[in-house]
């Protein structure tokens, strides 16, 4: 029975098999690589908002980020890569298409594929009629081109949605500058890259005051910042809510220095206090 196995129509089955598996999977790696900038944009972007405030701290933010990272990009690879890859479309549903688009052949490719196959039962059909069926489905494949009806919509999705990853990237670029994009990426993947910041502050302010006198809080701020820039400063009296206060213009020490200051009224017990002005903090 080997020999009426209707290979042409087979083969070409095959190959609108293997058309088609590589339409899914660039749809799918296009897919794949969309959502990962995605996620490495919500991720740069969290890192760096809170980096403004302080240091972003490793075991509550940026590894929980790390790993909701890859714990999604993994299930959308097994989703959308891998197992389409190792579960293709079935021949039959594929003969099923051929034979819904080309009339011609009338049930006689299918009918081939199930009778010739290994384990086919056959024991009360015509050895010669299941023959001829498979001549017919045979001749008719070599003069049928079953890719015309291969399904491109997989292949029209992924050019419409190919540019989307590198749009945001440019965008980030363009956001953050080179320098601080390529640190974010980093810092991404986990490595101890700093954030390089323009505007660094150093405190100025005297350790001791007078009880019950108005403080001022003065910070030096290093980088080019306009006079007209307004910070903050949150200060935390000892067992006492925190409060905050206006960081403002004082003094231009030089072309890349500049005092800015803060007062805090009077107070009968100790504090700590943070300062932001520009995008530096102390």
């Amino acid at each position: 029975m080997n020999s009426l196995i209707p290979r042409t129509g087979l083969a070409k089955l095959s190959r609108l098999r293997n058309l088609e598996r590589a339409f899914a999977l660039l749809w799918g790696i296009t897919r794949w690589v969309t959502l990962a900038v995605v996620l490495i944009a919500i991720g740069s972007f969290i890192d760096y908002r809170v980096d403004r405030y302080r240091d972003t701290p490793f075991s509550w933010v940026r590894l929980p980020i790390a790993v909701i990272q890859l714990v999604v990009l993994s299930i959308f690879a097994w989703k959308w890569i891998i197992r389409p890859l190792i579960k293709p479309k079935s021949i039959i549903s594929l003969a099923h298409r051929v034979e819904e688009h080309y009339k011609q052949f009338d049930h006689r490719l299918i009918t081939a594929i199930q009778l010739t196959r290994p384990g086919a039962l056959t024991f009360s059909m015509s050895e010669q009629l299941i023959a001829e069926v498979a001549l017919e489905a045979e001749d008719l494949s070599r003069k049928t081109n079953f890719n015309k009806i291969a399904d491109i919509r997989q292949l029209k999705w992924a050019g419409a949605l190919v540019a989307v990853p590198f749009l945001l990237l440019a965008a980030m670029i363009l956001y953050y500058g080179v320098d601080l994009f390529w640190v974010l990426l980093q810092r991404q993947a986990l490595q101890s890259a700093e954030i390089p910041r323009f505007n660094q502050l150093e405190n100025k302010t005297a350790r001791l005051h007078p009880a019950g006198d108005e403080v001022i809080i003065r910070y030096e701020v290093t980088g080019r910042i306009s006079e007209k820039a307004v910070g903050h400063i949150r200060v935390k009296p000892d067992k006492l809510p925190a409060e905050e206060y206006p960081l403002t213009f004082e003094s231009r020490i030089d072309e890349n220095r500049t005092l800015f200051i803060a007062k805090v009224p009077p107070a009968t017990v100790n504090f700590t206090f943070r300062g932001w002005v520009g995008d530096g903090r102390s």
